[in-house]
Formats: structure tokens, C-alpha cells, sequence
């Protein structure tokens, strides 16, 4: 079973599972495998599984739900919390729906809530022949998009703001070598 962690304050998310005595997953697309390397320490090995060294230290809450991990993956160093994926109702998904942009790059992606009660994103210059992918809210304000057809290989965090009204302005997009890049919500034409 997958356990998703999210570091929100760099917009990493990381998923880990047990496996024939490691601990595998990624961190948006970057491989991981790691092993016990000390009490509540996992660190990754001389074979070569993984594409970058890594260290992880967790720490544990009162309940099982409340774990967190300081990680040292390549270069990165970060702290993810443990979240419980999120079901949101099409109300709380309809907040999402949009265009977002980033003028000085060209860049436009749109946002829609499907009749399956998906959201789902589309993103391209101008969407000819461009392919819809779903969005898996991690937690209020995080989605996923796992690459879903050939030609996208990378996992995609969004991570939406607010403004003091409540109302999502903004959505930054994190992949494997990307951080935070802004986008801004335009309004309804």
C-alpha cells in the first residue's frame, strides 16, 4: 500500500511503500529505494536502484496518522507531512475551474470539472489535439496529475492558493525539475 507524503512549502509530494525489504516510491517521478539505516532512518544503497542518494528520518505523532519525514534526496532537503488522500464533492472541486496563465511564458492551462465528477486539466499554446489529464486532489489545495499517454513522463503538483476571501487565484506547478511555477486565474470571459 502507497503512503503519500506532501511537502507544501516546496511543492513536493512523495510516495512511499514497503517492498522486499525496501522502501520504494518516487518524489514526483524521481525513483526512490531506500534502506533501514537506523532507528526510524532510511537511506539509499550502492546498487544503483536509485537516480539520486536519498535519506529519509521520520518521526511519529500520538496517532499512526501523524508521521513526518525530513528528507536529503539529491539536492533537495525538505519536510513532508503524511496526508490521507482527500475526497472532495463536485462543490468543493467546482472552486478549481478555470484558465490559468502565465503571460511572460505563453503558458495556459484549463481546468474542468467532468460529468464523472473529475477535474481535470488541459494545458498547451492552443490544445490542438491536446490530451485532458485527470487531477487527484491529494489534500484541499493538491492535486496530482500522473502522466497518463506517451510523450508525458512526468507526475505534476498543483498547489492552488487563496486570497482572503477564500477564492483559488492562483495554482503553482511543481514537477522533477520545475518548482513553483505561477500561474494566475483569469476571469470568466
Amino acid at each position: 500500500m502507497n503512503t503519500t507524503y506532501l511537502d507544501s512549502a516546496a511543492g513536493e509530494v512523495m510516495t512511499l511503500r514497503l517492498q522486499n525489504g525496501s522502501l520504494q516510491g518516487d518524489m514526483l517521478g524521481v525513483p526512490l529505494v531506500l534502506y533501514p539505516s537506523g532507528e526510524k532512518r532510511f537511506a539509499s544503497g550502492d546498487d544503483y536502484l536509485a537516480e539520486q542518494p536519498a535519506r529519509l528520518t521520520f518521526t511519529f505523532g500520538v496517532s499512526h496518522q501523524e508521521v513526518t519525514c525530513d528528507a536529503a534526496i539529491g539536492g533537495f532537503e525538505g519536510h513532508f507531512v503524511k496526508i490521507a488522500l482527500q475526497i472532495l464533492d463536485k462543490t468543493a472541486l467546482q472552486a478549481y475551474v478555470g484558465r490559468y496563465e502565465n503571460a511572460r511564458v505563453g503558458s495556459i492551462h484549463t481546468i474542468t470539472l467532468e460529468t464523472d465528477g473529475q477535474l481535470y486539466i488541459q494545458y498547451g499554446p492552443v490544445f490542438d489535439g491536446a490530451h485532458k489529464f485527470p487531477m487527484e486532489p491529494l489534500e484541499r489545495d493538491h492535486f496530482l496529475v500522473r502522466p497518463a499517454v506517451p510523450g508525458i513522463a512526468y507526475q505534476h503538483l498543483f498547489s492552488f492558493s487563496r486570497d482572503a476571501q477564500d477564492v483559488v487565484v492562483a495554482v503553482a506547478v511543481s514537477m522533477e525539475r520545475l518548482k513553483q511555477f505561477w500561474l494566475t486565474r483569469q476571469p470568466e470571459r
